[in-house]
């Protein structure tokens, strides 16, 4: 009796962790980024560059709803800047939904704009509030890269 009370809690835990993650709601059209909310606006992208003063803090976004709005539907989604002075492209696909991203901002004076050369991935986190747990799709900067 021992024995088969081991077996079936190995078995339950091995399922357990055999669950998957869901995949995150995201895809690519055009070379945008798009949920099943409506696209991600390139200020969202943008919040996760490195300033031109070296200042590099930012590290995730939330794109959809937490327990308020996310960026894809907030009021001001860069409020850092003016969203129609930054575009970006994607140079490459990754795998586990990695991407390596050009950034570029359009700045004032003479050096025109600048450009960040990032690495994100698009994660599914954990939000709790008021003890409940909801997954929220949410884009992260994991790196830099150089060509």
């Amino acid at each position: 009796m021992k024995k088969l009370f081991s077996i079936l809690f190995l078995s339950f835990g091995l399922m357990a962790c055999s669950e998957k993650e869901p995949q995150p709601d995201y895809s690519i059209n055009d070379g945008k980024f798009f949920t099943s909310d409506n696209e991600v606006p390139v200020g969202c992208i943008a919040q996760l560059m490195t300033e031109l003063n070296g200042d590099n803090s930012i590290a995730s976004i939330y794109l959809n709803r937490n327990s308020m709005r996310g960026c894809i539907d907030a009021n001001i989604s860069f409020p850092g800047g003016n969203e129609e002075d930054v575009h970006y492209w994607i140079e490459e696909a990754l795998e586990d939904n990695q991407y390596k991203l050009n950034v570029c901002q359009r700045v004032e004076g003479s050096m025109g704009s600048f450009c960040d050369k990032i690495i994100v991935q698009f994660t599914n986190r954990d939000y709790i509030n008021s003890g409940r747990t909801s997954k929220v799709l949410s884009l992260e900067k994991i790196g830099d890269w150089e060509k």
